[in-house]
């Protein structure tokens, strides 16, 4: 049975707004819209705002927090938070207690070593084109015991210190940089600095332990937005409107959500409390 040019006009309408619905719902505003730059938020926002989730989703515990790392991307931009969270009056309550956890459970059982019982890590976005929560799991992160590990194997007089690269938030590379003001200072306002990233450092990926550039990494962004771009340009202009409408939506919508976490944080700081 054929289908009608109707029938195949509604086809391809509704695959435009499916497509249309993913990329507003993936994509940062950057890729598809023209707008004000992303604006890096505060490291304590973002705290509040892992906080607040790490309560809300793992009741009836109460939670405390144990570490905290930026993540950067391929430029070496902060562009996530990831927060680690113990339960109160368990062993791990600060940066050295998970140092010393990794290294005392090296040859424990995984349930042993990641702390799925004990454990809770969130990581929130770092700029206000990003979603707030952008992952939340039990557990210590593989990237976070593999980057313990790396820093423990080049010794204490080492001037050089463990990067974890968010390449999405389901894909992260380590990568060694020069320890510097970049890599732990903050900014007066509390704002992540940014981390020199060498095009030529090798990264490794957490999970397959794959190697490559920096280099390389960024080379392929450039390729993925220049087909994006391409296939953008070619797009059907009422589709391209309204693939660009979407995108825009989108990123107000992000952005008022941070505005209103931003709103409760300052109201909450005047008050003298946290979640």
């Amino acid at each position: 049975m054929k289908t009608g040019h109707a029938g195949k006009r509604a086809e391809a309408a509704l695959g435009a707004w499916i497509l249309i619905g993913l990329l507003a719902a993936l994509c940062p505003a950057g890729a598809w819209a023209q707008g004000a730059p992303p604006e890096v938020m505060p490291l304590e926002l973002a705290r509040y705002i892992a906080l607040e989730h790490v309560h809300a989703n793992n009741q009836p515990f109460a939670w405390e927090q144990a570490a905290h790392r930026v993540l950067v991307d391929i430029e070496g931009q902060p562009t996530a938070h990831a927060f680690l969270f113990a339960k109160a009056g368990g062993v791990l309550s600060g940066a050295d207690s998970l140092a010393g956890h990794v290294a005392a459970k090296a040859d424990a059982d995984p349930d042993e070593l990641y702390a799925f019982n004990d454990v809770a890590t969130v990581i929130t976005g770092a700029t206000d084109d990003s979603a707030l929560i952008l992952r939340h799991f039990r557990g210590i992160p593989e990237f976070w015991v593999e980057a313990i590990r790396q820093d423990a194997a080049r010794g204490a007089g080492s001037r050089e210190s463990t990067q974890v690269i968010m390449v999405t938030p389901m894909d992260f590379r380590l990568v060694a940089v020069e320890a510097g003001p970049g890599v732990k200072a903050m900014a007066p306002a509390g704002r992540p600095e940014p981390v020199a990233l060498a095009k030529q450092a090798t990264t490794v990926e957490t999970h397959s332990g794959k190697k490559e550039k920096v280099g390389a990494l960024r080379q392929q962004a450039m390729k993925r937005e220049a087909a994006d771009q391409k296939w953008l340009a070619a797009a059907d202009p009422e589709l391209r409107g309204a693939m660009r409408a979407a995108a825009e939506e989108a990123a107000a919508d992000r952005r008022s959500r941070w505005q209103a976490k931003r709103d409760a944080w300052e109201a909450a700081q005047s008050q003298g409390g946290t979640p």
